[in-house]
């Protein structure tokens, strides 16, 4: 059973993946440049005040509608995993965070070498659910992830200083985005650890074990 839903995850990661490509060459691309003909246009229609104010609103707007669909790119799956590796897309989701929220974020890995491809996939898409997760809902003003390697495990933990929430009523139903996250460690062969509280934060900690190739 538990190769069957392996096999189904990874199946569904195959098509998120190439969905994931068709969203950023047919429209992320376009939306691009759109937004650069608009700024154009911004330039050109300055003597007409109400034109020009309508124009700055389209770019804006389209600004947005930009960052949203490389948020779902990611979502879908990360186009960068592959070619940048696991410690310099966490990098830099996390300073992508810090600038459009304002909150502080620390990353502490001193990790000098590739992991195999499916756990670097397994950490990242728990890693992007726990940042999802305190983008939406924390309130936090400082998130610490920490990635380390042992000759035994691979270890990610993820904490914020916002507004936490009451996890015995949230694990009791395991629904949601906790779950996926248990749930695609414990195929991994690790376990994934959630610590919260109202107003104290929360800590998410996940263990896989480490294979040399």
């Amino acid at each position: 059973m538990v190769r069957l839903i392996q096999a189904a995850l990874a199946a569904q990661d195959a098509e998120r993946e190439k969905l994931a490509y068709e969203v950023h060459d047919r429209i992320a691309q376009s939306l691009v440049t759109i937004f650069q003909q608009l700024q154009l246009v911004e330039v050109m229609t300055e003597a007409l005040p109400d034109v020009h104010r309508a124009v700055v609103r389209c770019s804006s707007l389209t600004r947005q509608v930009t960052r949203e669909v490389r948020h779902i790119i990611h979502d879908l799956y990360p186009p960068g995993l592959a070619e940048m590796g696991l410690k310099a897309l966490l990098a830099d989701d996390l300073r992508h965070m810090a600038n459009e929220t304002g909150c502080q974020v620390v990353l502490d890995t001193p990790l000098q070498r590739r992991l195999r491809q499916e756990t670097e996939l397994v950490i990242y898409r728990i890693f992007r659910e726990a940042l999802t997760n305190v983008q939406r809902h924390a309130q936090a003003q400082q998130v610490r992830v920490s990635l380390q390697l042992t000759a035994q495990e691979v270890c990610l933990e993820v904490q914020d200083d916002g507004t936490g929430f009451d996890l015995s009523a949230q694990e009791s139903r395991r629904i949601g985005g906790l779950r996926s996250m248990h749930r695609r460690a414990e195929l991994a062969g690790g376990h994934c650890r959630i610590e919260s509280a109202p107003r104290r934060g929360t800590t998410v900690v996940v263990r896989l074990p480490y294979v040399a190739d």
